[in-house]
């Protein structure tokens, strides 16, 4: 499959290096939910061919106003809930 963009050398943790393809600023993306919408924002695209998930990135996240919680495991202290702010 041929995309627009750049192609690069992308470094994967789990896969090592693989050829990846940039389009740059090609989505506008915003979260709509029952009860609110984010602002818009551009966002780049880097598409992996080995891999099928959507992933967003930190800053994304951020820009999005998206908030999440997860639990981690401390020895000794058992599962915490971290929420992000």
């Amino acid at each position: 499959m041929a995309f627009p963009g750049s192609r690069i050398l992308v470094s994967i943790e789990a896969c090592g290096v693989v050829e990846g393809h940039l389009i740059p600023q090609a989505l506008i993306v915003k979260v709509t939910t029952s009860d609110r919408e984010s602002r818009e924002v551009v966002a780049s695209v880097l598409i992996n061919p080995h891999i099928d998930s959507v992933l967003i990135s930190d800053y994304l996240t951020e820009e999005l106003g998206i908030q999440y919680s997860y639990y981690i495991h401390v020895e000794g202290c058992g599962d915490l809930l971290m929420k992000t702010k």
